[in-house]
């Protein structure tokens, strides 16, 4: 399968990686960026830089992130659960003035994410209801096979989440900072938050001809879901 895919996914992310480096704070001003922000959502839509915190409670600055649902841009729920889940439920908000190329190229890419998750969540589907069906000796009934169906939990959730991630260069003294015992305070932690499946892209961009490591801008695409 990913002999198939292969081809495909090198293109888009060429493209995706393209688009994602016009949105760097030297390309756009900072007045733009913070025009796709959502603070409503917990800055689970859109733009976001320095907003997610690490582990030693600091902000991260070293990373800019980009949100948004691959699969749907809005939510056909009811008002209450629209207000109670914000991070869920906000539709997406595209720079579309300034960077009309991002959208298409970004749901290409989460879709293609989704779909091969959504093949991996069958094979374990179907791994775990035989094996429950070995260990007790008997057949599955329906609502047994149903509470199994992790495909199909996934296929009907509208809740994906696709996170466009830019690593920026950090400069280092030569010194390395004393951590707190037991725990990497540049770090975020455990990931508490939507996901029960989360397939990543990584890509590495350069940007001179020289291809030096000291200029190198990581992009990556992970999508949750």
């Amino acid at each position: 399968m990913m002999q198939l895919l292969r081809p495909c996914i090198g293109s888009t992310c060429s493209h995706v990686a393209a688009y994602m480096s016009l949105l760097l704070p030297q390309n756009l001003p900072e007045d733009v960026k913070q025009a796709y922000e959502h603070h409503s959502s917990s800055y689970n839509v859109g733009w976001s830089h320095g907003k997610e915190a690490l582990h030693s409670g600091q902000k991260d600055i070293h990373k800019g992130s980009f949100y948004a649902n691959p699969i749907q841009d809005t939510y056909d729920v009811d008002q209450d659960s629209a207000n109670k889940y914000k991070s869920y439920y906000s539709d997406n908000v595209w720079p579309r003035q300034h960077l009309p190329q991002l959208e298409t190229a970004f749901k290409q890419l989460g879709q293609l994410i989704i779909s091969v998750g959504l093949k991996l969540a069958g094979h374990c589907s179907r791994y775990v209801q035989q094996q429950l069906a070995n260990a007790t000796g008997q057949p599955l009934d329906e609502q047994q096979k149903h509470l199994l169906d992790f495909e199909g939990q996934l296929r009907s959730s509208s809740c994906h989440k696709a996170r466009l991630l830019h690593y920026f260069p950090v400069q280092h003294d030569g010194q390395q900072a004393p951590a707190a015992a037991g725990h990497d305070e540049d770090w975020c932690g455990w990931h508490l938050d939507h996901g029960a499946l989360t397939g990543d892209i990584q890509m590495t961009v350069f940007t001179d001809s020289d291809q030096t490591a000291d200029t190198v801008v990581l992009i990556g695409l992970g999508c949750g879901f």
